[in-house]
């Protein structure tokens, strides 16, 4: 949590030998981060603890939500911008599923938001992929389902969102998660693993696994 983050942390993280840090940043709009998500996180907290973390050299990852019930796609280019202005190594992103039984389930079902089908995770063929059971109207799912493909690279390569909101508009669904499989496997085995051996042991080991 950025709100436990401080420099004697971080000096003690950096001299146990750690690399890179994991932190949910979630949104960032204040209301839906802290309201609607239960974070009690300030930005300020979060923009502070990843730049201390980050002056010790450790890489930094986020945990970032989208399409999330109360929210609109201008809030979600809100939370890519604090993965910009914090200069993320890699802003992992998901489309929020709203779990059976939770408070933020309800919300979005008082929302509309809910299929009328969905019963539970269980029930669904494939719970964690690109169509999450929230409805929305096919030209705002698009734009949803495209941010989500690009998040991670578009944090990085830090467009104005002038372009980024023209980008997440276009038709180029298979294009952009040939994005999203590129720019995360660059990450997953270039750029985060701590030795070279490492890498190829990653590499060996799931091309290994797709063929059986």
């Amino acid at each position: 949590r950025a709100n436990l983050v401080n420099s004697k942390n971080v000096k003690l993280l950096k001299e146990a030998g750690c690399n890179l840090v994991t932190m949910g940043l979630e949104a960032g709009n204040d209301y839906l981060r802290n309201t609607i998500l239960k974070r009690n996180m300030t930005k300020d907290h979060i923009i502070n603890a990843i730049e201390l973390i980050k002056k010790e050299g450790i890489k930094v990852q986020t945990f970032n939500l989208i399409g999330i019930p109360k929210g609109s796609i201008e809030n979600d280019f809100e939370t890519l911008e604090l993965n910009i202005k914090c200069k993320v190594d890699y802003a992992m992103c998901f489309i929020i599923q709203p779990y059976h039984r939770t408070e933020l389930y309800n919300i979005a079902k008082e929302e509309g938001l809910l299929n009328q089908h969905f019963e539970g995770f269980d029930t669904m063929e494939n719970p964690y992929g690109y169509h999450p059971p929230v409805v929305r109207d096919p030209k705002q799912k698009l734009m949803i389902e495209n941010l989500h493909r690009l998040f991670a690279f578009l944090a990085w390569l830090a467009l104005p969102s002038s372009l980024v909101k023209m980008l997440i508009k276009l038709p180029f669904a298979k294009v952009y998660l040939l994005v999203y499989n590129f720019w995360f496997n660059l990450y997953r085995y270039f750029i985060f693993p701590p030795t070279k051996f490492h890498r190829c042991m990653l590499l060996v080991k799931n091309k290994f696994l797709s063929f059986i």
